[in-house]
């Protein structure tokens, strides 16, 4: 196994899509190493090989439009966590067979294996392309700019401070 690499589309701005947990609302928001930290938190928390400390993140979110909070990892989109979901079963197939191949490694100690590891099919699944849509909105309080759906005319509240601001 060598060094993967473990993507989720953004649109050509650098905006990265996220999903509201309650109102089931998309927005975007750019693209940070926190969302790279998320992406390993999720495959860690599926992997049960994993060492959970070592990819727990504790940052939170707050919904543009309906103002619920809670952690960063759960506003994944649902094709976005089916997508990583099937990714980190890959990853643990993966890191089954290199386990079990230990054993065909070391034939010199254990001459007579009982079982002949099968390597699992590779990794081949993708999420489309993520379009240029919606509007962006520049958040004076932290500086950053988000997208949100283009009809949307109500105040919002910045994801990251929770201070409502006027669009």
């Amino acid at each position: 196994m060598g060094i993967e690499t473990v993507t989720i589309p953004i649109d050509p701005r650098g905006f990265f899509r996220r999903q509201c947990p309650d109102c089931q609302r998309e927005f975007k928001i750019r693209w940070t190493e926190l969302e790279g930290s998320l992406i390993l938190q999720h495959l860690g928390s599926s992997i049960r090989f994993a060492n959970w400390d070592e990819v727990a993140t504790a940052s939170s979110l707050v919904c543009p439009y309906c103002a619920h909070r809670e952690p960063a990892s759960s506003f994944f989109t649902s094709a976005q966590r089916e997508h990583l979901t099937r990714r980190a079963e890959n990853l643990e197939a993966e890191i089954r067979f290199e386990q079990l191949r230990h054993v065909e490694r070391s034939l010199a100690d254990n001459p007579y294996p009982t079982f002949l590891a099968i390597p699992p099919a590779p990794f081949g699944d993708s999420i489309e392309p993520d379009p240029d849509d919606m509007r962006v909105v520049h958040l004076p309080c932290c500086g950053e700019e988000i997208k949100v759906r283009e009809a949307w005319s109500e105040r919002i509240r910045c994801p990251f401070c929770g201070i409502e601001i006027e669009t």
